[in-house]
């Protein structure tokens, strides 16, 4: 206090100073400051050319260095460092005028810490020249001019956390600086007439360094550049302050790359004041802007540095951060202003600033998402009178993703034709000025905003978002490496150079992987490849095989890890699938050979371009075995030779061919297994496909046999080396087995092979020409546990293997069948040891086995590494009933289980008397059974595992006992934190659980589903009692039990009344006495009874209460007049729900029950603090497919919401008016997915209203309320688009919760991801129980509307082999049940007071909405259309019937004359609607029974051409005349088609599958003909009755149409903002010659004046399209691309000239009668420059179909 007050007198004594300068004598300021008391130096120095002036007195003081240390109670925090401080005052005679002006050349600032453990000492420097200063301060005291200039050129400061945080408590917590007002502030501001500040911090550096302790550490580096000026003449005021080159990156001290996070941006803003407006302006610009990168590391080095002050980057730390300096409704300060009224500030941007996100997980900065803010504006005034503030900010955005495959940016939201609008004001509480300010905030958008989804960026992302929460990640590194879109890599043996785009420079490619990237401005992605004088250009923009045709050289462009991998090799690969490396090598008749490629083990090599020109060299094969010592020796695997050290290579290099020569590679001769022994030449390689077997000899009678197989697809050979037999072992315990040789009928041992458990050998150096047997035994530490008989089981032979069982025997002579697997491809032989269960038993009960039919499982539990395992087949096989096993422990026998069905998970009930005692006993574990995963796939796993797992989290010891509530120190104890198991002895069991310290203990049911139990155990002392919270969790065949403080009780009761009340639980009769006006905690004591209470007042009266029904209220009233009518009350508050007794307070006219509507409405004393409103025209979001084609659209349109928050609520409305998906796809018959039913057009789709608590407790969210509300919609379907959307998001569904790759432990070669980590001998769990905090949510009242769709569905033919595709077709019905209107009604869903978690609640709207839809669904059958309708028919007939009662009765009651009209409209209603759903039926069976017969004719064309007549929508009928005249079109078809049937189907069979087709033809045709007509006749029906049912609706009919035209992809299937000119003419296209052309791909297009048409491009046409008056399109000529001679541009138009093929098909358009030339003129310059670049388009589309045409 002593200290503070020291600070405060200083500050009163600066401020007099400061106010009395103006007035005070001179003599004031002589005796303030006494010179004469410093013990330094003082020199006059006088200025000889101010003759003038008489210097009264003049004074300089020199100081070399000065340090300054600021210590904290423990000692010194900091050091500073001023060199050479200079000050100098100057007194002039007479004039009263005094100077001072100081200096300071250099400040350093360094830790002072005495135990500073830091490497970086120096916290503060910059680089001050010897002849500058860094500050220089001027006064002149008499005129009231400052003067003050700061120069630090480049100053760095180095964050340490511990001084930082120590300075800051230095500082800021003890207050030593803290004004007494904001006048005194800006007093020495307000009285000065002329200020000059001046600040240059040149390229300043602030570093944050991860560890402070390492030189080396990761360092975060934040630089800026300042420069500062301000001056003040008397009232006038400007400033100008420059932020330049703002950036940040990533270093370290033993790295010279940068990671950089800011690219250099520029800020300069500009202070001016205007005098008579009385206001101050400051306008800000960026005068340069540039990219933010973020990335995964960056993000985890910023929290590690946040974490080292205290700060964690949480959720909670941002609440907290909003709460506690309220966010949104803030305070704002007193300004430091004495004479303006208002504040205005001006930003304008026309720089973009951009956003990168990048993942950088696996050290390579890949790009992920890019986030552009262009003509960013923004105003900003502050008012100081009425302390109004508002500010205007418009702006654009958009988002771009990076697609891998194509690598280019692709939309994610487009930019809208108009600006974000954000819009702000503040302003006082008109209603009361001393409450906080009013915000309202905003938001408006004018457009549409759209989003695009694409199915390569939703896998990208959520695989991204998984490795990075999964942190699947590289290890760290200082920073990443720069993303190159491309990387190259030379396999050929060729020198090949690669030239980029237009660049002049050549780069030799490795043969390693060279990285490189395009510039974005050239769009074609090309690039060249030279080879001596020869040249070779191709486009690189998607996966892609291309071929140098003039070289033999394949080109592979290939997509890995978002990087296109451009591979040149010769097209012959080689697969090294042996644990040998190999060299191959080539050699020419007796030449020496050439070691053309090395191949590791799991490698993959190519040939070179050389060895495919050497067409007769032999190649050779050489094993070699690496050794394991210090210095790398390389051996010849058959003579154990040393060999030559091979090239170097490095990880990228290990599979490049090399032409060094290995010496005595000519000793190894190969020879192929077969009666004519040859040799493989590059020929035969080339020519064949199949296998061989090649024996590698040197030396005599040593022999290494391997198998060559040779596999040629397309323009690929690939030669996989492998041995020709392996043995895996798939047990869970090493195995030895002996191999034999059959000869002359006795068998031969050749060795004895031990394999380790999950692992394999290869065999090699056997002779392959004979058969192979084997036996098997097993050791176990040292001791033999299965030995085999004199059986010798076949592994290998020239014939067919089948699986075989091997047959070993324990120590008992019981048996256990070991199954021997085999898989054989070509010559490759792979062996597999197994059986069918490995049973582990976690259960720890003592002397566990296992039976089958009453005899005992071969061998016994072995201990492997901590597991109890047992091996165990079935001995004989029961082919009647399934197969059961037992397990017996301790004398107690199990009932009998079943273990064939994996995911199978039960209890076992073991019973019995134990061997030391003789009484029955009962126990129960748990089993479950599971597939190994690989390699162990044909294992199954039988887990055997205690009932419940139980864990404390309190901090006393609790005791346990099951069935009794004596409770002793004896009975099970848990201890503190501790876990065990516990075995329960009843089906059901209930346990007691009791501390040491309580005194009662409480029954506890341990249900086998999620739940939590509350409890009260009452400590010796009476008050006080310890509150617990059971948590109860199943996960398999395992109920964790965990017992978790409460810091709160359950429940509490208060009697707020005079009289003594009882309470008890329902059906007990323990009750509790409650005194007046007390509160006592409660909690339920026996779980297992009903939880509702017994409250008994003063014996009385008693009621039943649930102190779960939050909302509960209820009034009891007595006879006696004496009593008052008492309310019971049941509510929350802070997690506790009480129950408050209290006398009635007023008279009542009604009172609420807990079935009554509570919902809170905005109080008047609740004034709003914050109001947000969001305004947006429209929300497009469209979904593309991996094709890529957009499959849906779905639109929202004049989206409003509205955010109120007060102190005590948030009130939330939204409304969606408008709401529509669109069919996107190209041959869908409905072009509308779901939209809104036409009948209620000025209500909204949807909308959500929902008031919350800000008072709810931790874990819980509180509602008052929740409303939602569904309008009618229609739904359209058809079998085919519901088949691709379901594939699209069921691909994502797999990738979000795709499992990793299972984790083997490395020592026992088990899956680690099955068992748990088990503590035999303490005999406890040490598993990770899983966490059971749950969220709790309490609404109020929750209602969601009644919703009704009517559902159309269309049984089409299915592009997609898929689930739902299969299942319609294996019903049949896919030509009859089609559904037309069906409805689909969901009743409203309405919940009081429910109090639950937030997973259980939304687990049971689930449920109720799945159970009504199940319900609708067989509603639907009554709406198919082979029984026609009959739904629609009674819905139809009901309406009418309504109609005309209603209609009458309503116009009644207004008067006679709407009394007629009603007669009129209603008896008319019935008519139109009997009419309509009598002829639906009618058509809809007609056509159903066409369908049928249809299928009948057994000819796909005339059925698909049917259907396609027939589809529902554009060819429906649309009146009586229409339906004649299509009905007479369907008739004449059936009848064309079963005429013509006759000729084309025996043609048509015939040249598909010959005599046997002409048959099948002949007999399609006879039958087609009365099949086809009779069709067609019931077709013609179908037409006039649906033209019947139509007309009666006619004028009432609304078309639904799509909101906007398919999206049409940009070049190379890139997806582009949606553009509508090309969208139109895409479905132009589409909609050409019935829908011929529909999914062909849009590659460009021109719209001409004259005449209207459209030029249009496809991969394989152009097509001149003419447009009619009437807006209908024909096709005026179509080119093959491969019918095109020559292409010519001029200036009057384009010109196309037809080879043969083209004038042969007599292709007559309007530009003339001319078949060679086709003609596209135009006079107009737009249409003639669109014709130019359509020009360019049509010759890149028909190089890269490498035709031959002329330019």
């Amino acid at each position: 206090h002593d200290e503070q007050e020291f600070y405060n007198i200083i500050r009163e004594l600066s401020q007099k100073i400061a106010h009395s300068i103006p007035t005070s004598s001179l003599s004031y300021i002589n005796s303030a400051v006494d010179i004469d008391e410093f013990n330094v130096e003082v020199e006059h120095d006088l200025d000889s050319n101010q003759q003038d002036i008489v210097i009264d007195k003049d004074f300089l003081i020199d100081v070399p260095s000065m340090e300054l240390h600021l210590k904290d109670g423990q000692g010194t925090i900091s050091t500073l460092t001023f060199n050479t401080i200079k000050a100098r005052t100057t007194q002039y005679q007479g004039k009263g005028k005094i100077v001072t002006t100081s200096t300071i050349q250099d400040v350093v600032g360094r830790d002072g810490r005495p135990t500073s453990d830091t490497v970086f000492d120096t916290l503060f420097s910059s680089k001050v020249a010897e002849e500058s200063n860094a500050v220089v301060i001027q006064h002149e005291y008499l005129n009231r001019q400052h003067e003050c200039s700061i120069n630090l050129p480049d100053p760095t400061i180095i964050v340490v956390p511990f001084v930082m945080k120590e300075l800051k408590s230095f500082f800021w917590d003890v207050n030593y600086f803290k004004p007494n007002s904001i006048k005194d502030e800006i007093a020495i501001s307000n009285v000065s007439q002329h200020i000059k500040l001046h600040a240059h911090l040149g390229q300043s550096e602030i570093i944050f360094v991860e560890d402070e302790k390492d030189i080396d550490s990761r360092q975060v580096v934040f630089t800026v550049g300042i420069d500062f000026s301000f001056t003040k003449e008397e009232l006038m005021e400007h400033g100008l302050l420059s932020l330049l080159d703002i950036s940040a990156y990533i270093t370290s001290n033993n790295s010279k790359i940068k990671s950089v996070m800011v690219k250099p941006l520029t800020f300069e803003m500009n202070l001016t004041n205007v005098k008579d407006e009385e206001k101050r302006i400051i306008k800000a610009h960026m005068a340069q802007g540039d990219s933010v990168r973020i990335s995964y590391k960056d993000i985890m080095l910023l929290m590690s540095i946040l974490k080292r002050f205290n700060l964690d980057m949480n959720i909670e730390f941002l609440e907290n951060l909003v709460r506690r300096k309220q966010f949104i409704g803030f305070q704002l300060p007193k300004l430091p202003i004495s004479f303006n009224s208002e504040i205005e500030f001006n930003y304008k941007s026309s720089n973009p600033i951009k956003v990168l996100i990048v993942d950088d997980s696996h050290g390579v900065d890949i790009p992920l998402i890019k986030f552009k803010l262009v003509e960013m504006n923004s105003d900003f005034k502050y008012h100081l009178d009425s302390d109004l503030l508002r500010s205007s900010t418009k702006f654009f955005a958009y988002l771009n993703y990076y697609n891998f495959s194509i690598a280019a940016w692709e939309p994610i939201m487009e930019q809208t034709p108009k600006p974000f609008e954000l819009l702000f004001e503040r302003k006082k509480n008109s209603s009361n000025p001393k409450l906080p300010p009013v915000n309202n905030i905003d938001f408006n958008c004018a457009s549409q905003i759209n989003f695009n989804f694409t199915q390569s960026m939703i896998e990208t992302l959520l695989k991204t978002a998984k490795s990075w929460m999964t942190g699947d990640i590289a290890p760290s590194t200082s920073v990443s490496r720069k993303f190159e879109e491309y990387s190259i890599i030379n396999h050929s043996g060729l020198p090949l150079f690669l030239q980029i785009q237009h660049s002049q420079n050549r780069i030799e490619i490795p043969p390693y992987k060279y990285p490189f990237s395009l510039t974005q401005k050239f769009l074609s992605q090309e690039i060249t490849l030279h080879h001596e004088n020869d040249i070779f250009t191709f486009v690189i923009n998607k996966v892609n095989h291309i071929i140098w045709k003039k070289y033999q050289l394949q080109i592979d462009i290939s997509l890995v890890e978002g990087t296109k991998v451009i591979s040149i090799h010769s097209g012959i690969a080689i697969i090294n699938k042996t644990n040998f490396n190999f060299e191959v090598a080539s050699i020419f008749k007796e030449e020496d050979p050439d070691l053309i490629c090395i191949v590791g083990s799991s490698k993959k090599a190519f040939l070179p371009v050389s060895a495919k020109y050497a067409l007769n060299n032999f190649l050779v094969f050489r094993p070699v075995v690496v050794s394991t010592k210090t210095d790398v020796v390389y051996k010849d695997a058959v003579s154990n030779d040393i060999l030559p050290p091979h090239p170097t290579e490095s990880e990228d290099q290990h599979s490049a061919a090399s032409t060094e020569k290995v010496e005595e590679v000519n000793d190894i001769t190969m020879v192929e297994y077969s009666k004519k022994k040859n040799v493989l030449t590059c020929k035969e390689i080339l020519n064949r496909k199949g296998f061989q077997l090649l024996l590698l000899c040197k030396g005599d009678k040593k022999q290494f046999y391997t198998v060559i197989e040779i596999d040629k697809k397309q323009n690929l050979v690939t030669l996989t080396i492998k041995p020709c037999i392996s043995i895996f072992n798939s047990l869970p315990v090493p195995i030895t087995v002996d191999l034999y040789h059959l000869k002359k009928r006795s068998y031969k041992a050749i060795g004895t092979f031990e394999i380790s458990n999950g692992s394999w050998i290869e065999m090699h150096h056997l002779n392959m020409k004979k058969p192979l047997f084997m036996q098997a035994h097993i050791n176990h530490n040292g001791e033999p546990i299965y030995v085999h008989d004199s059986q010798k089981i076949c592994i290998f032979h020239s014939q067919e293997l089948l699986d075989k069982t091997m047959t070993l025997y324990d120590n008992e002579n019981r048996v256990l069948n070991f199954d021997i697997s085999y898989a054989k491809e070509n010559c490759y032989h792979d062996v597999t040891i197994s059986v069918p269960f490995w049973i582990l038993d976690h259960s720890h009960l003592p002397t566990m086995r296992v039976e089958h039919n009453g005899n005992p499982a071969a061998g016994e539990f072995l201990n492997v590494k901590n597991y109890k395992i047992q091996m165990y087949n079935y001995t004989s096989s029961n082919y009647v009933f399934q197969n059961k096993i037992n397990v017996i422990s301790n004398g107690l026998v199990s009932n009998s289980f079943p273990i064939d069905n994996p995911g199978q998970e039960g209890t076992l009930k073991l019973t019995g008397k134990p061997l030391s005692d003789e009484t029955n006993k009962t126990l129960y574990v748990g089993v479950a059974v599971h597939l190994l995963p690989e390699p162990y796939t044909k294992t199954k796993l039988v887990v055997l595992s205690p009932r419940y797992i139980l864990e404390n989290c309190l901090d006393e010891e609790i005791f346990i006992k099951e069935s009794t509530k004596r409770i002793s120190n004896d009975d099970l104890s848990l201890k503190v934190g501790g876990k065990r198991a516990f075995y329960n002895q009843n089906k059901k069991p209930r346990i007691f659980i009791r501390t040491k310290n309580t005194i009662n203990s409480v029954e506890i049911p341990l249900i086998h589903k999620l739940s939590e139990l509350d409890v009260i155990l009452q400590h010796e002392h009476q008050n006080k009692a310890l509150y617990v919270s059971i948590q109860i969790k199943s996960t398999d065949s395992i109920t964790h039990v965990k017992f978790k403080k409460r810091s709160t009780p359950p429940y509490q009761i208060q009697n707020n009344t005079d009289l003594h009340l009882s309470v008890c639980q329902q059906g007990c009769n323990d009750y509790s006495i409650i005194t007046p006006n007390s509160t006592i905690d409660f909690a339920y004591p026996y779980l297992a009874l009903p939880q509702r209470m017994i409250v008994n007042i003063s014996n009385i009266k008693s009621t039943i209460v649930s102190l779960d029904q939050i909302g509960y209220y209820s009034i009891l009233t007595f006879n006696n007049n004496n009593v008052k009518p008492i309310c019971l009350k049941v509510f929350t508050e802070n997690h506790i729900r009480i129950l408050k007794v209290y006398y009635e307070q007023v008279k009542r006219s009604h009172h609420r029950t807990s079935s009554q509507n509570s919902t809170d409405v905005l109080s008047v004393s609740e004034i709003p603090s914050m109001v947000l409103n969001l305004n947006l025209f429209g929300i497009g979001v469209s979904f593309i497919d991996g094709t890529p084609q957009e499959m849906l659209f779905m639109q929202l349109r004049g989206i409003r919401a509205r955010l109120i928050s007060t102190d005590k609520h948030h009130y939330f409305e939204l409304h969606v008016p408008n709401f529509q998906i669109d069919n996107q796809l190209p041959k869908t018959p409905y072009p509308v997915l779901i939209t809104k039913s036409r009948s209620k057009t000025n209500d909204d789709y949807f909308r959500l209203s929902l008031i919350y608590n800000k008072s709810s407790a931790k874990n819980t969210h509180e509602f008052s309320a929740v409303n939602v509300k569904f309008d009618d919609s229609l739904v359209f379907m058809d079998l085919n688009s519901v088949s691709i959307i379901s594939k699209f998001f069921s691909t994502f569904e797999i990738a979000a919760v795709s499992d990793p790759e299972p984790e083997i432990d490395p020592k026992t070669r088990l899956p680690t991801s099955m068992y748990l980590e088990v503590n035999t001998n303490a005999f406890t769990l040490t598993q990770k129980l899983p966490d059971l905090e749950v969220t709790y949510i309490y609404i109020k009242q929750f209602q969601i509307g009644p919703t009704k769709s009517n559902v159309s569905f269309l049984f089409n033919k299915t592009e997609e082999n898929n689930v739902i595709g299969r299942f319609a077709r294996s019903l049949g019905i896919g030509f009859s049940a089609n559904v037309d209107d069906s409805p689909v009604q969901f009743p409203p869903v309405i919940y009081y007071h429910p109090f639950m978690p937030l997973k259980s609640f939304v687990d049971i709207l689930i449920q109720h909405y799945h159970k009504k839809f199940i319900t609708e669904i067989y509603k639907s059958i009554g709406s198919f259309d082979f029984i026609g309708n009959p739904i629609g028919l009674l819905n139809d007939i009901d309406e009418g019937v309504n109609d005309l009662l209603y209609l009458p009765v309503e116009g009644l009651s207004k008067s006679p004359l709407e009394f007629t009209k009603g007669i009129m409209n209603g008896t008319a209603s019935f008519f139109k609607h009997s009419f309509h759903g009598t002829f639906n039926s009618v058509s809809k069976v007609t056509e159903s029974l066409g369908n049928g017969i249809a299928y009948l004719s057994f000819d796909d064309s005339y059925i698909s051409g049917r259907q396609e007549a027939n589809y529902h929508g554009e060819n429906d009928p649309k009146h009586l005349g229409d339906g004649l005249v299509k009905g007479i079109n369907t008739f004449g078809y059936g009848v064309w088609q079963s005429a013509t049937g006759l000729i084309t189907q025996p043609i048509r069979g015939a040249s598909e599958d010959g005599i046997t087709g002409f048959l099948s033809g002949v007999g399609k045709g006879v039958v087609g003909v009365p099949v086809k007509s009779l069709g067609g006749v019931i077709d013609a029906v179908a037409k006039t009755t649906k033209g019947f049912k139509n007309t009666t609706t006619y004028f009432e009919r609304v078309d639904i149409q799509r909101t906007r035209f398919p999206r049409a992809m940009g070049p190379n299937g890139r997806l582009v903002p949606y553009q509508q000119n090309s969208s139109v003419a895409q479905n132009i296209l589409w909609d050409l010659e019935k829908r011929k052309y529909a999914g062909d791909t849009l590659i460009a297009h021109v719209h001409l004046n004259t005449p209207p048409s459209y030029l249009v491009l496809t991969p394989d046409y152009t097509i001149l399209i003419l447009i009619n008056s009437s807006q209908k399109y024909s096709k005026e000529w179509i080119l093959m691309h491969s019918h095109i001679a020559y292409i010519k541009m001029t200036k009057f138009g384009l010109y196309v000239g037809l080879n043969k093929l083209g004038q042969a098909d007599q292709v007559v358009g309007w530009f003339g009668s001319v078949v060679s030339e086709c003609r596209i003129l135009s006079s107009e310059k737009t249409e003639l420059v669109a014709l130019k670049q359509f020009y360019k388009r049509w010759l890149t589309i028909l190089r890269q179909n490498t035709l031959t045409f002329e330019d």
